[in-house]
């Protein structure tokens, strides 16, 4: 039945089982690279970044907050949520990058 979904050719469809996760995994695998986190770390994060649970944080210029998330599979408390969130709280802009 998993392989029904490589018709779709959509790699958000996924048949989850008590055994087993059918998908379309070329979408991935056949893509171009599209993100380079040393881009992230040099240009946004720098030397000096914080990290609060799983987000790295740091000013940019103008008074601007950077938070980095590299994956929705991180867990997260909620005090980590509101330190970040109070650390920004001044900010002019926030950029949450995920």
């Amino acid at each position: 039945m998993a392989s029904m979904l490589d018709l779709l050719r959509d790699g958000h469809t996924n048949l989850i089982s008590g055994f087993d996760i059918g998908r379309h995994w070329n979408w991935y695998l056949n893509r171009p690279p599209n993100f380079n986190r040393e881009l992230v770390e040099r240009n946004y994060l720098s030397t000096d970044h914080r990290i609060t649970g799983p987000f790295a944080h740091n000013w940019l210029r103008d008074s601007v907050g950077y938070v980095y998330y590299s994956s929705f599979s991180g867990n997260f408390s909620t005090p980590q949520l509101d330190l970040i969130l109070y650390n920004y709280s001044e900010a002019k802009g926030l950029i949450l990058d995920v």
